[in-house]
């Protein structure tokens, strides 16, 4: 099997998604998910398509960082709009 890593963009109904590494067509490596305004809704590492840790937003507002587990969010800090602290 030959293995491609390169660095690309995805785009579904002509709106950037995610650009960042793939590997055989997968998100593998650093990365980045783009709302459909073109904000960034996540920031992070990717294995397999899956979220590894990162930062995820939502309206351009810091919501959680940490890592994540099988896509979920799993050791990790949340904030709420304040910006504080809400979960370990």
């Amino acid at each position: 099997m030959v293995t491609q890593e390169y660095q690309g963009k995805e785009y579904i109904v002509s709106l950037l998604r995610f650009e960042g590494e793939f590997l055989n067509d997968m998100k593998n490596g650093e990365g980045k998910e783009y709302y459909d305004n073109r904000s960034v809704a996540f920031e992070g590492e990717y294995l397999y398509n899956d979220k590894r840790k990162g930062k995820f937003y939502i309206e351009e507002r810091l919501e959680y960082e940490g890592e994540y587990l099988f896509g979920k969010k799993w050791n990790g800090k949340g904030f709420d709009k304040e910006r504080m602290l809400y979960m370990n």
